[in-house]
């Protein structure tokens, strides 16, 4: 694989002066006017962070996980006259004793202050670790108005664009001016809390005002979206963008009595007790790991950034790593997930040099995982923006003491974005950065040979040609008149063409292959139609049945025949005759009793009698145990 996007971490940074944590030293209009009672008590030592490492057998050592939050408000919304504010050197020292490797303040666009203006663009938390890297990154973003009425909004780092407009041309104009080929000196931007299928941003198109320059430029700037869904984020992902998924708290400064009430005027968790103590002694606020406030709750998430081993931890490296898109979201705080697809890393852009498979190899854990905790891995998924109805490749795992993750899988390149989705047993999970393919391979299809899709049973042998597969693939069959559905694999096979047996096919079939590793990596569907078969009708849906335990069949031919019932359980191996029409008909109904045979899935057939090579057959259908109450045992089962 090539790379068509990356910057290389193992050159030498420009140095930049570590600012320290100082307690105190408030800039004007930064004073803390929230009371300690309602506050969280700080721990008097750093607790531990939340650093994991990966990939350690790679030739570099492997790669190292940072986990903080991008976006949290030192000040909260106006409350009558006063505005809720705490210092930034007091969330920024809350957020460095409570364990997070990174912390962004991004104060909005639209109340933005000398205090916000004042503050350092980035610092360092007091001490080295012992890797000799800073224990802290402690960051400054401007959370940005843009859209229709406000209602998108975004943040920028390190060149802030502090924009309240509702012209999205404005929006990208700024970053097309605030942004260069190199992340140190450039403008980088996040799409926060956006809605699925109502999202707000759209990239520039290309027209006579953007040239594919421009356009490209827009596109590499904006670099995470916070993650709401997995839907919501390939949205995004369909749209065009480059994103990697971010999660964040979005947590305010406030006042005790501004989270009385919810949205709606009802009273919530915080609503002051009859004694004068609180339902809840502390709320949230930024710098505070959310899991204390909430202990019950699961989903606490973060923004995982990944480094290189022996790459700094610095404001540097932090802001490539957002250009390359080495960033993955996380609903555990001390779960995190990397991967590499082709040999290169999650976040890459890259041009296939070979129509060959693709290899992953995925890595996940979590810091201080023990068995029984419900952190092990559960399953594994990856997905494309373009089939968002269920994923293309599956693993499950039923393994208590999987708490390292490692598997390596290959899938043919046929989508331009691959995203993996990990889940662990307690339901938290790990999104990681796409990797985009710009030249993907074209995707098989199928279609028979001089369009016979219509033939007369035993006169001729339909052939379906297959293109654009290579390798074993999976032929498959459906055969519901009303549509394609139930896809069942008659066929496994590495040629490029497929002859088919009319022989016990029913009047309609649906045909298509898939890829053996990636079963929803399907062709297109083509329909072949036998024409001297039976037609055969269930009314849908088959269960409920209209009558308890009876399901209604139809069929009709075109001249009179005397039709026989069949009925397998066993998906058409094996068939049991329950009766017979005493005369000649075109057609006809048959109610069978399903509630006799059980709580198996079940085939019904019809044949004339005097032909049996004639006949049509249903698509398996759940039976039912429960028999309607006036109904007696003997009775047979076929009512003519």
């Amino acid at each position: 694989m090539k790379s068509t996007r990356g910057r290389n971490l193992l050159h030498a940074l420009p140095a930049t002066a570590a600012l320290l944590l100082i307690p105190g030293g408030a800039h004007a209009q930064d004073i803390t006017n929230i009371p300690s009672s309602d506050r969280i008590p700080r721990p008097s030592v750093r607790q531990d962070s939340y650093r994991n490492q990966l990939a350690s057998e790679i030739s570099n050592g492997g790669w190292k996980t940072f986990l903080g939050d991008l976006h949290v408000h030192s000040r909260g919304h106006t409350f009558g006259l006063v505005v809720p504010n705490v210092n930034r050197s007091e969330v920024h020292q809350a957020g460095y004793l409570f364990g997070f490797d990174f912390l962004a303040i991004t104060n909005h666009s639209t109340s933005w202050s000398d205090a916000d203006e004042d503050a350092s663009l980035f610092q360092y938390g007091p001490g080295i670790d012992g890797y000799g890297q800073p224990h802290y990154l402690g960051m400054k973003g401007s959370e940005d108005y843009v859209g229709p009425d406000d209602i998108a909004h975004t943040t920028s780092f390190n060149r802030l664009l502090k924009l309240n407009t509702n012209d999205m041309g404005v929006w990208h104009e700024m970053i097309l001016d605030r942004y260069t080929a190199n992340p140190l000196n450039s403008v980088h931007v996040q799409l926060n809390h956006p809605k699925y299928l109502n999202p707000y941003f759209r990239l520039p198109q290309r027209s006579h005002l953007w040239s594919a320059e421009g356009v490209a430029k827009v596109r590499d700037a904006i670099e995470l979206v916070e993650y709401t869904s997995l839907p919501s984020f390939l949205e995004f992902l369909r749209l065009g963008f480059r994103v990697a998924p971010a999660s964040n708290s979005d947590l305010h400064a406030n006042f005790r009595q501004a989270v009385e009430f919810d949205d709606n005027g009802d009273n919530n968790i915080f609503l002051e007790r009859a004694n004068g103590a609180w339902v809840r002694p502390y709320f949230e606020e930024p710098g505070v790991p959310r899991e204390l406030v909430w202990p019950k709750i699961w989903a606490h998430n973060r923004t995982g950034v990944a480094l290189p081993v022996g790459t700094p931890w610095s404001y540097e490296s932090f802001l490539t790593a957002l250009r390359n898109r080495w960033v993955f979201r996380t609903s555990h705080p001390r779960s995190s997930g990397f991967f590499l697809g082709g040999g290169l890393p999650m976040g890459t852009e890259m041009e296939l040099q070979s129509t060959s498979s693709i290899p992953f190899t995925v890595w996940a854990t979590t810091l201080d995982s023990q068995p029984g905790d419900e952190t092990q891995w559960k399953r594994l998924e990856v997905w494309s923006p373009h089939s968002p109805e269920q994923p293309l490749y599956v693993e499950e795992f039923n393994d208590p003491a999987l708490l390292d993750l490692k598997r390596t899988f290959s899938l043919m390149p046929y989508e331009s974005v691959y995203v993996i989705r990990l889940e662990q047993v307690m339901g938290t999970d790990v999104v990681l950065a796409p990797v985009w393919i710009t030249n993907p391979l074209p995707k098989p299809t199928i279609a028979f040979d001089n369009g016979g899709s219509q033939v007369q049973r035993g006169l001729r042998i339909p052939i379906v040609g297959i293109n654009g597969v290579s390798g074993s693939y999976f032929v498959q069959r459906a055969n519901r008149p009303d549509g394609p559905q139930d896809w069942r694999t008659v066929k496994t096979t590495t040629q490029p063409f497929h002859p088919f047996d009319t022989t016990h096919l029913p009047k309609y079939s649906w045909w298509r292959v898939t890829d053996t590793v990636q079963p929803y990596a399907a062709t297109n569907t083509v329909m072949l139609t036998v024409t001297d078969a039976l037609d055969v009708t269930l009314p849908l849906p088959t269960v409920p049945p209209t009558e308890v335990g009876t399901v209604t069949l139809r069929w009709r031919h075109d001249v009179p025949i005397r039709a026989a019932y069949y009925v397998s359980r066993d998906n058409g191996w094996n068939w049991t005759k329950m009766g017979e029409e005493p005369v000649a008909l075109t057609t006809n109904a048959w109610r069978f009793k399903a509630w006799q045979w059980g709580d198996d899935n079940v085939m019904l057939k019809v044949v004339n009698a005097a032909n049996p090579s004639l006949f049509g057959a249903t698509t398996p259908f759940p039976a039912t145990t429960e028999a309607p109450a006036w109904f007696p045992a003997h009775v047979a089962s076929m009512v003519l």
